[in-house]
């Protein structure tokens, strides 16, 4: 089963520039670092504030098993772009996520991240990673 996911853009002026004075191989382990890092702060944040709360505002809780199953999958690189779903594998996520004819959509996933505080602590993350990175090296 796959995830459902949503994805947004997030780009870093100036990225090039603090790349320039890493190898390769350690600037794409400092930039996956920081991904991971701010894919469990979006996971935590989604699951906080998008479900947990009073319906129907929110989508609130039931059983849990949604709120349980938000994750941060792989971050992947193709050329110079990387990329990291989060998502659910639960099959009613997408429903809720989405809407249907009969349910409303109530969206969880894009909110968390299009939520403009958490696409800046993602950029921050990502950009102390580097500069741990060069510290390092």
């Amino acid at each position: 089963m796959g995830m459902t996911e949503p994805y947004v853009k997030l780009e870093i002026k100036g990225m090039p520039r603090l790349l320039r004075k890493m190898n390769a191989t350690t600037s794409t382990v400092a930039i996956t670092q920081g991904f991971k890092r701010a894919g469990i702060h979006i996971a935590g944040w989604i699951k906080e504030n998008r479900l947990t709360g009073p319906r129907p505002k929110y989508l609130g809780v039931r059983s849990g098993r949604l709120r349980a199953s938000i994750i941060s999958g792989s971050v992947s690189k193709l050329g110079n772009k990387f990329s990291m779903p989060i998502g659910t594998n639960v099959k009613y996520g997408k429903f809720h996520e989405l809407g249907t004819k009969r349910l409303p959509k109530r969206p969880f996933l894009q909110p968390g991240i299009e939520n403009r505080g958490n696409q800046r602590e993602a950029i921050r993350l990502i950009l102390e990673s580097i500069k741990s990175a060069q510290m390092r090296a």
